[in-house]
């Protein structure tokens, strides 16, 4: 049993203070105090967060493509305490640092990270959207600030918890293919053979 201030190793899938995980499936858990006077610009900057081309245009191949490269499943903002505190959530598939280095290698989004961080009070000093700042030009000052403010869960259940992005993407064009196999004039005839029967069995459900 863990004792007070310690994180009971039953109610993790790790005890490396790197996040914890489940399976195949990784988290990450924030938190962040919003600069005085700051709430209202931070709730702009995470909508715009989530207003890019990027994340708007999520069923086009190119940016199912890049999610699946680095296994996000998902991500969230939640600002509570009257926007005076922000809680940043995601999970993924591997370790945190893979997944992070590939967030930012992948993506050139190290800025769009600082420009929520910029209103909090755990953001390096200076203007850190300043295109002469080092944290524009290197993903390093975002991973520290995330590293300094990443707090292991105590408890993690994903659903499905080794099944990854990738499988998620292989499955939904599996399903589409068969889709398009019943929907064929001589489907019903090429799917009477025997060996075909459990996917007939798996449309009826």
């Amino acid at each position: 049993m863990a004792t007070k201030g310690e994180v009971d190793p039953a109610a993790t899938a790790t005890n490396d203070n790197m996040g914890t995980k489940t399976g195949k499936r990784g988290e990450l858990t924030m938190f962040y105090t919003v600069k005085p006077g700051h709430e209202k610009a931070i709730r702009e900057a995470i909508r715009a967060f989530y207003e890019t081309p990027f994340r708007q245009n999520f069923e086009d191949p190119r940016v199912v493509d890049v999610n699946v490269k680095i296994g996000v499943h998902d991500v969230r903002h939640v600002l509570f305490d009257n926007d005076t505190r922000l809680c940043w959530l995601t999970s993924f598939d591997s370790d945190w640092d893979p997944y992070i280095d590939d967030t930012f290698a992948v993506r050139d989004n190290w800025v769009e990270y600082a420009k929520i961080l910029q209103h909090t009070n755990e953001a390096p000093e200076g203007d850190i959207t300043d295109p002469n700042n080092p944290i524009q030009k290197s993903s390093r000052p975002v991973k520290d600030v995330f590293n300094g403010n990443r707090i292991l869960a105590a408890g993690f259940f994903p659903t499905f918890p080794n099944v990854t992005v990738r499988d998620i993407q292989r499955d939904e064009k599996l399903r589409k293919a068969f889709e398009q196999v019943l929907d064929h004039p001589g489907a019903e005839e090429a799917l009477s053979h025997p060996a075909l029967q459990p996917l007939l069995e798996f449309a009826s459900e």
